[in-house]
C-alpha cells in the first residue's frame, strides 16, 4: 500500500474514532442525566426530599431543556409545601413544553393549595383545552368551584368528569358532598350510592354517606353506615367519635360514652374526643365528669374557644356562675369574632342580676351579628327587669323585624306594654291561640278591661 492511501485511511480511521467519542460521550451524559433523574425520583418515593431535589438539579444542569427535569422537580417542591417555589417550576416546564397537559393541571392544583382558585381555574382550563379527554382535569375543576362556592357550575364539571369516566368512585362522591352542600340530600344519597357500588372497599364514601343521613336526622341509618366504616377498619377512632355524636341525637348517652372511650383509647391525643364525652356527661347531669373531661380537651389544645363555653354550662348547673364567666372571657379573648360568646356571657350576667354588664354584652353580640334576633329579645328581658320599659319594647320590635315567626317575642312584647298600662296598643299585637293557651293570657278579658278603663275615663271627666 503507498503511503498516501495509508495516510488517507488513518485519516478515516480517526475521523470515525472521533465520531464513535462523540457518540460515547453524549450516552454517558444521558445516562448520568437519566440516572440523576432517577435516583431523584427514588429519594422522592422514600420522602427524601431535600436528596430528591439536589439530583434534580443535577440532571437538570446536564440537559437544562428536559422539561420533564422541572416537572418533577416541581412536584417535590409540592411535596415539601414549598407552593410558591414549586409554581416558578412548573411554569419554567410548561414554558420548554407547553403543550404537556400534566403541567397545567399540577399547576393549577398548587395554585389551589395557595388559595389563588380563579388562577387554578384558568391552569385546568388549560389542561382542558389541550386534552379534553382527561376527566382529571374536569374533576380537579369542580373541585375548585366548590371552593369557590359556585355550586351549580361545579355540579356540570363532575358530570362532565363521570360521562368521561363513569368508573371513577371519587366523581361520584364530590358530586354527593356538594349536593349535600346545596341541601340537595336526597340526590347526595343517590350519588353516594353510586360511589358505594363502584368502590364498595372505601369507608370514606360510607362515612360520608352517614354523614348526609345524619343531616338528614335519619340518625338510626346514619349509625349503619358508621357501622360498615367501623367493620372495614376498627382502628381509625374519628369513625367511633363520629358514631357517639350520632348516638347522642337518639339520647343513648351510655352507648355514646363508650365510643367516645373507644376513640379516645385509639387516639388520646384527640381532644375532640375528650369535649365530645364531656357534652354526653353534661346531658346525663354528671356536671363534676362533663368538667373533668373539658379540663382534659382544654388542656390539650387551649386554643380551641369553643371547649371554654362549653365548660361554662356544668358550672352553671353547679351556681359556679364566677368560674362560669372567668370560662367566657377565656373564650372571647381566644375568639373576640364570635357573637354567641357574648350572648351566653350575658345570659349569665342577666342571671346574676349585673344587668348593665349584661347589656354591654348583648351590644357587643349584635355589633358582631346584628342578624340574630334572640340577642335583641334577651337584651329587651334585661331592659324589661329594670323598668326601662321603652328600649324594651324597641329591643323587642328589633326581635320581632328579624324573626317573626318566634311568637314569644311578641308575648314578652305584650306583658312589657301591660307594665307600661298601654294596654290600649295589645290590641295591634296579632292573636295566637296557641300562645294565649301557653301563657295564660285571655286576649278577650284584655279587651273587656279597656272597654272597662275608657268608661270610667268619660265617667271621670263628665263627673268633674
Amino acid at each position: 500500500m503507498k503511503s498516501r492511501d495509508m495516510k488517507k485511511l488513518w485519516q478515516i480511521t480517526i475521523r470515525q474514532f472521533r465520531n464513535i467519542q462523540k457518540i460515547l460521550i453524549i450516552i454517558i451524559a444521558k445516562v448520568q442525566y437519566n440516572m440523576n433523574d432517577l435516583l431523584a425520583y427514588t429519594l422522592d418515593r422514600m420522602r427524601k426530599f431535600s436528596e430528591a431535589l439536589e439530583n434534580y438539579d443535577l440532571a437538570i444542569q446536564v440537559d437544562p431543556k428536559c422539561s420533564d427535569y422541572y416537572y418533577h422537580k416541581a412536584f417535590t417542591l409540592h411535596k415539601m409545601n414549598r407552593f410558591e417555589e414549586a409554581l416558578k417550576i412548573y411554569m419554567l416546564a410548561i414554558q420548554i413544553n407547553p403543550e404537556n397537559t400534566d403541567y397545567y393541571n399540577h399547576k393549577a392544583t398548587t395554585l389551589y393549595k395557595l388559595n389563588r382558585f380563579e388562577e387554578a381555574l384558568q391552569s385546568y382550563d388549560s389542561a382542558i383545552q389541550k386534552n379534553p379527554q382527561n376527566s382529571m382535569y374536569y374533576f380537579n375543576k369542580a373541585n375548585t368551584l366548590v371552593k369557590l362556592s359556585r355550586f351549580e357550575e361545579a355540579l356540570k364539571f363532575y358530570d362532565l368528569a363521570i360521562s368521561k369516566n363513569p368508573e371513577n368512585s371519587d366523581y361520584y362522591n364530590g358530586k354527593a358532598l356538594t349536593l349535600g352542600k346545596m341541601n340537595r340530600y336526597i340526590e347526595a344519597l343517590q350519588n353516594q350510592d353510586l360511589a358505594i357500588q363502584n368502590d364498595q372497599q372505601n369507608l370514606v364514601y360510607d362515612i360520608n354517606k352517614a354523614s348526609a343521613l345524619y343531616e338528614m336526622k335519619k340518625f338510626k341509618e346514619a349509625l349503619e353506615y358508621f357501622d360498615s366504616a367501623i367493620r372495614k377498619n376498627p382502628e381509625i377512632s374519628e369513625h367511633y367519635y363520629r358514631k357517639a355524636f350520632t348516638l347522642v341525637e337518639l339520647r343513648r348517652f351510655e352507648e355514646a360514652l363508650k365510643l367516645y372511650e373507644l376513640a379516645i383509647s385509639k387516639n388520646p391525643e384527640n381532644s375532640d374526643y375528650y369535649d365530645g364525652k364531656a357534652t354526653t356527661l353534661n346531658k346525663m347531669k354528671h356536671f363534676e365528669e362533663a368538667i373533668q373531661n373539658y379540663n382534659t380537651a382544654i388542656q390539650i389544645n387551649p386554643e380551641n374557644s369553643q371547649y371554654y363555653i362549653n365548660k361554662a354550662i356544668p358550672l352553671e348547673s353547679l351556681n359556679f356562675t364566677d368560674e362560669a364567666l372567668e370560662n367566657y372571657d377565656l373564650a372571647i379573648q381566644k375568639n373576640p369574632e364570635i357573637s354567641e360568646f357574648y350572648y351566653r356571657k350575658g345570659l349569665t350576667l342577666n342571671k346574676m342580676k349585673r344587668f348593665e354588664e349584661a347589656l354591654e354584652c348583648y351590644d357587643s353580640a349584635i355589633q358582631k351579628n346584628p342578624e340574630d334576633s334572640r340577642y335583641y329579645n334577651s337584651k329587651g328581658n334585661t331592659l324589661d327587669q329594670m323598668t326601662r320599659f321603652e328600649e324594651a319594647l324597641e329591643c323587642y320590635d328589633s326581635a320581632i323585624q328579624k324573626n317573626p315567626e318566634d311568637s314569644s317575642y311578641q308575648i314578652n312584647k305584650t306583658y312589657t306594654l301591660d307594665k307600661l298600662d298601654e294596654i290600649e296598643k295589645i290590641l295591634k299585637i296579632p292573636k295566637n291561640l296557641d300562645d294565649q293557651k301557653m301563657y295564660n293570657y285571655n286576649f278577650q278579658e284584655i279587651k273587656s278591661m279597656i272597654n272597662l278603663t275608657n268608661q270610667l275615663k268619660l265617667l271621670y271627666q263628665q263627673t268633674y
